[in-house]
């Protein structure tokens, strides 16, 4: 719901990087973002400490890490102006579904 309503009321515009908008935009980009980080991990938390679904916290939690992993490399390409964006945009997505 955050994604739905808090992206259609604040698209990224292209105007001014440092607008009201824009702000806002990337404020609900990275809450979205660390709830779906905790939400990942706790989601493997539960699963290990059922004994019959080991596994599933197994996987559940390689995703997690993953997901931080690519994330974290997004950031950091951004930053150094590395031009694999897309691939690592990708790489995040691809895990989230």
């Amino acid at each position: 719901l955050l994604s739905m309503f808090g992206y259609g009321l604040f698209p990224m515009t292209l105007d001014y990087i440092f607008s009201m908008k824009n702000i806002v935009h990337l404020i609900i980009t990275v809450i979205v973002l660390l709830a779906t980080m905790l939400s990942l991990f706790f989601i493997a938390i539960g699963y290990l400490k059922q004994e019959k679904i080991i596994t599933l916290g197994r996987i559940s939690l390689v995703s997690a890490i993953l997901f931080s992993l690519f994330n974290t490399l997004h950031l950091l390409a951004i930053i150094s102006n590395i031009n694999i964006l897309g691939l690592l945009q990708r790489l995040s997505i691809f895990l989230q579904r």
